[in-house]
C-alpha cells in the first residue's frame, strides 16, 4: 500500500503532493513501483494535528480520486468520516482505511454496502498486564461493531496502530507482538510504520532517513506472521518491494510461507 497524503501538515511529506497533478504523478510512480494500491489520506493523523471539517477534507481529495479511478489506479480512503468516506466509495474506494478504531460505526455500514474492505486500527496502549498485549478489548470490539454493522469477516483487515495512543515502549511491544494479534482476531494484518517517530528514537535519524528501519520493521512483522501479515502502508514503495521479494524467495526455499 503506498502512501498519498494531500495534506500541509502530514508527519512526513506535508505540502508535497497538495496539487492534483503532483498527487496523480506520485500514484502512477508507486503503482509502477509495485503498490498493489494507494492509500489517500486528506487530514494528517500525526501526534497534535488539527481537525478540518469533513468538507475541507473532501474538497481535498475529490479531483485527485476521479482521476486514479479514471485512470484504473486502485484506491483506499484514509479517513475516520462517515460523509468523506461515503464520497470516497461512490468515487471507486475499495477500501476505508480508518484510524479512530471504528468510533462511528457508520463506516462500517458504508464499506459493507459498497462491498468494500474496512480496515480496523488499534488506538490505544494495550493491555497493561495478562499474557497478550492485545487483550483490552479495543479490537474486539471494533470487530464486534463492524460484523454487526454488516461487514463479513473476509472483507475486514486489522493494524495495530504504531503510534496511536502509545508511548515509545508500547509500539515497541505491539511491534514484537503482531503475531498474537493475528492469532487473536483471524484477521488479516496491515502494518503502518513507514518512517514514524517509533523508528526515529531507535535509530536517532529523521524522518526521511528512516527508509531502512521501516523496512526492517516490515520484515520483522512477515517473519513473525507469515502470511497473516498482509499488507504493508509505506511511503517508499521499490525498496519495500525488493526486500520482501528476498525474503520471499528465501522463505520459500527453506520451506516457508512467502508474504
Amino acid at each position: 500500500m503506498g502512501i498519498l497524503n494531500l495534506t500541509p501538515d502530514s508527519f512526513s511529506d506535508g505540502g508535497r503532493f497538495q496539487q492534483c497533478d503532483d498527487a496523480v504523478a506520485h500514484a502512477r510512480s508507486m503503482m509502477a513501483q509495485g503498490a498493489a494500491l494507494v492509500d489517500v489520506g486528506a487530514e494528517s493523523t500525526r501526534p497534535g494535528h488539527k481537525p478540518i471539517p469533513a468538507g475541507e477534507e473532501w474538497s481535498r481529495m475529490a479531483d485527485v480520486l476521479s482521476l486514479l479511478a479514471r485512470e484504473g489506479i486502485p484506491f483506499s480512503v484514509d479517513t475516520t468520516k462517515a460523509a468523506v468516506a461515503r464520497q470516497a466509495l461512490v468515487a471507486g474506494a475499495c477500501m476505508v482505511n480508518d484510524v479512530s478504531g471504528l468510533q462511528d460505526v457508520r463506516l462500517a455500514s458504508l464499506a459493507a454496502e459498497h462491498g468494500a474492505w474496512l480496515v480496523l486500527t488499534h488506538t490505544g496502549p494495550g493491555a497493561l498486564g495478562g499474557t497478550s498485549f492485545w487483550e483490552d478489548g479495543l479490537l474486539d470490539s471494533a470487530l464486534e461493531k463492524a460484523l454487526q454493522a454488516g461487514m463479513k469477516m473476509g472483507r475486514i483487515m486489522v493494524d495495530p496502530g504504531i503510534g496511536f495512543g502509545k508511548d515509545q515502549s508500547q509500539n515497541i511491544k505491539a511491534l514484537a507482538s503482531l503475531d498474537g494479534l493475528v492469532a487473536r482476531l483471524g484477521l488479516p494484518l496491515l502494518l503502518g510504520v513507514s518512517r514514524k517517530s517509533v523508528l526515529g528514537h531507535i535509530t536517532g535519524q529523521g524522518v526521511e532517513g528512516r527508509v531502512a528501519a521501516s523496512i526492517s520493521a516490515a520484515l520483522a512483522a512477515v517473519s513473525r506472521c507469515g502470511a497473516g501479515c498482509a499488507m504493508v502502508r509505506v511511503h517508499d514503495v521499490a525498496p519495500h518491494r525488493d526486500a520482501l521479494a528476498v525474503w520471499g524467495a528465501l522463505s520459500n526455499a527453506q520451506g516457508g510461507r512467502s508474504p
